[in-house]
């Protein structure tokens, strides 16, 4: 209890004694300026230990009084639950005044009770002292019209206590605001507060609202009674600054719960948490070409060159060890490289059982390894693969040079340099508090180039906002998002709307907001305002590239088109280039090996066995090299194979010689020789009889 000591109530404060529970304190005349703070500041630590708690000021001195509602004010002494009841003494029209002029006095819940006389008590004054109270409220929102003094009732000694009609002690001023109108002040901020200009019908523009905030405040208004006068605001610094003078009631708009924060003004209940997220610009995705190595990881890619080299090898010591019935290397390698691609395997010199075996467990890692590299290579080719890119918070610390934030980032600067994790001070240490939230996205949409680097930006904000922004204004049908938001939080905290230091009206706010999370209508006004804006971007997407395709969410079946296919089509370019290359250079070698004078060399029957097919035990074959002519007699059919595939049997060695094959046994093996040698040379049979 505050109490001011004064002569017409000297002999009531004088005799009052302190009850359990009450706690009086006096200010004498004179000395209000030194211990007022100090005995409000009492006075609130002991209203802050009960429910519903009186604080009782009587005092007949207009700037007491108007010292101690500023005084209150700024200590926060004063809640809605907390009653203020004034004693004093003044005319009517001071005390209309003094409870006009002040937040505490007007807008809290506070009863005046002034001691009246009238004209008719004043003359028997001397025969009877008889004194009289009037009750008096302010209605900062009544029926009758905004800020009235209204006279609840009295109070005397004979009568007791008499209220007038509908009128009670402490009344409710804020369950309807009787269609006043409400300071509001708010910024758009997608997809809580959207704004758009329309055209009206007599060529005026006109402003549409709409977001989940938006029509929260909407519902809360009609609820309440009230109209929205909204008060312009530059950016959230302002906001804030409007707030915290009392200037307007109310900011509907989602802000972070923070301790800075607290200290200037207060919240409504939360109503949802904040999921703090950081953006970047998208990495460039990998270029077509790179669909055909992706669909395998490195390591399977190496693990198949090395079983490609294991089974090449296997078949080299074969051929080594066990001679021309096995194949050789050049022959092994693409009969492994075929087999991997799916294609046809050649059974020549694959008779032997160890190379039988060999190749069949290479067919089996082959069907494997190539239908997996099938399918994921359908996939790769529709579906563009992303490269690597930060997507926690120790990653973004490392990845960019800058984190930008609005100026009401300040706070979050602070608060994450006085964070003990290294990470979160780190992160502090990298926001850049200036630009606009939407220049903070432009910025980081654009890649800056520095002569020997690239400067890369971030921005942290909400999820809700960043997902609304990059979809509406952000993304391409044809490229995708330019930005994406990380899979991890930066940090989550809870969120609701601002209002001044005290607010009264407050209880209201928090019942209808709870009433709004209860019943799912948040997320319904969420996923309604996420629906219109993915419309709206389809809608203009279409209109900007001039397509056929409708705004719906069914689509259809995707083609590939010549941007998918360029890895084929690049290495079908490189082999046709690579074949040019070796046929000119084969022109050109071939021309200089017909110039060059030859040395004509004989081989004896016997030599040539020896050096090459030293299974050969009888002396049946006679090669010739000037005329080449070719003499079996009783050799095997595969042996003349053989030394057809070594005889030099190109164009320009034998352009203007014969070639005889005289065989016994083996007319018909004529005929398939003949039909893979090139039809410019003279190619004859003889049977020897």
């Amino acid at each position: 209890m505050n109490v001011k000591r004064i002569n017409y109530d000297e002999k009531v404060v004088g005799h009052v004694e302190a009850p359990m529970g009450v706690g009086v304190f006096v200010v004498e005349t004179g000395k209000e300026g030194g211990n007022m703070t100090q005995m409000v500041a009492d006075t609130r630590k002991l209203a802050t230990t009960s429910w519903g708690a009186v604080v009782v000021v009587a005092s007949a001195d207009p700037g007491f009084l108007a010292a101690f509602a500023e005084v209150s004010l700024r200590c926060r002494l004063l809640q809605w639950d907390t009653r203020l009841l004034l004693v004093t003494r003044l005319a009517p029209q001071e005390l209309r005044d003094l409870l006009s002029d002040h937040w505490v006095f007007s807008m809290m819940n506070v009863l005046l009770v002034n001691a009246e006389e009238r004209q008719e008590e004043r003359r028997a004054r001397r025969r009877r002292r008889r004194r009289r109270y009037g009750l008096y409220t302010h209605l900062p929102y009544g029926p009758h019209g905004p800020h009235q003094t209204a006279r609840g009732g009295s109070w005397t000694p004979d009568s007791g206590l008499v209220l007038s009609p509908g009128a009670s002690v402490f009344q409710e001023k804020y369950s309807s605001f009787h269609g006043a109108a409400v300071p509001v002040t708010v910024r758009p901020w997608m997809p809580n507060w959207m704004e758009a200009q329309t055209a009206t019908e007599g060529g005026a523009n006109d402003t549409v609202y709409s977001g989940t905030d938006y029509l929260a405040l909407k519902t809360v208004a009609e609820t309440l009674n009230f109209t929205v006068n909204q008060v312009e605001a530059r950016d959230f610094v302002e906001i804030d600054r409007l707030v915290e003078g009392r200037e307007v009631f109310l900011c509907p708009l989602i802000h972070s719960m923070l301790p800075e924060r607290l200290e200037r003004y207060d919240f409504t209940r939360w109503y949802t948490f904040l999921h703090r997220v950081f953006a970047m610009r998208t990495p460039a995705p990998t270029p077509p070409w790179a669909s055909l190595v992706t669909p395998l990881s490195g390591e399977v890619w190496a693990a198949v060159v090395v079983a490609t080299g294991l089974a090449a090898l296997a078949l080299r010591l074969m051929h080594c060890l066990g001679g021309d019935w096995y194949p050789t290397l050049g022959n092994g390698l693409l009969q492994l490289y075929k087999t991997l691609l799916g294609q046809d395997l050649a059974q020549r010199r694959l008779t032997a059982t160890a190379t039988r075996l060999v190749i069949n467990a290479w067919l089996a890692f082959s069907l494997i390894v190539g239908v997996a590299y099938r399918t994921n290579l359908m996939a790769a080719l529709i579906l563009r693969s992303q490269p690597p890119r930060p997507e926690t918070v120790e990653e973004l610390v490392q990845a960019v040079d800058r984190i930008n934030i609005p100026p009401y980032g300040k706070y979050w600067k602070d608060f994450y340099l006085s964070s003990p994790s290294s990470v979160y001070r780190a992160v502090g240490e990298l926001l850049f508090v200036g630009p606009s939230i939407e220049e903070a996205l432009e910025l980081a949409a654009k890649e800056k180039k520095l002569p020997y680097n690239v400067y890369i930006h971030a921005v942290i904000s909400n999820r809700m906002f960043l997902d609304y922004a990059i979809a509406s204004n952000f993304s391409s049908a044809a490229s995708g998002p330019t930005l994406y938001t990380g899979k991890g939080s930066v940090d989550t905290v809870p969120a609701g709307w601002i209002v001044p230091q005290g607010a009264p009206y407050k209880r209201q706010l928090d019942r209808l907001l709870t009433a709004f999370v209860e019943n799912g209508l948040f997320l319904k006004w969420h996923r309604d305002t996420m629906e219109e804006g993915r419309v709206e971007s389809l809608r203009r997407q279409k209109e900007e590239r001039g397509a056929e395709e409708t705004v719906g969410q069914g689509g259809g079946d995707r083609a590939l088109t010549l941007y998918h296919m360029q890895g084929p089509l690049c290495i079908l370019g490189l082999g046709l280039g690579l074949a040019g290359l070796a046929f000119l250079a084969e022109l050109v070698l071939g021309r200089w090996s017909a110039a060059r004078p030859r040395r004509i060399s004989f081989l004896s029957w016997d030599e040539f066995v020896k050096l090459r097919f030293p299974w050969i035990k009888n002396n049946g074959l006679y090669i010739n090299h000037s005329c080449k002519t070719v003499t079996t007699a009783s050799v095997p059919e595969e042996t003349l194979v053989h030394i057809f595939d070594k005889l030099p049997l190109d164009s320009h060695s034998i352009q203007s010689s014969a070639l005889y094959f005289i065989n016994y046994y083996s007319p018909l093996l004529f005929g398939e020789i003949k039909s893979s040698i090139n039809a410019e040379v003279d190619i004859g049979y003889v049977k020897l009889e």
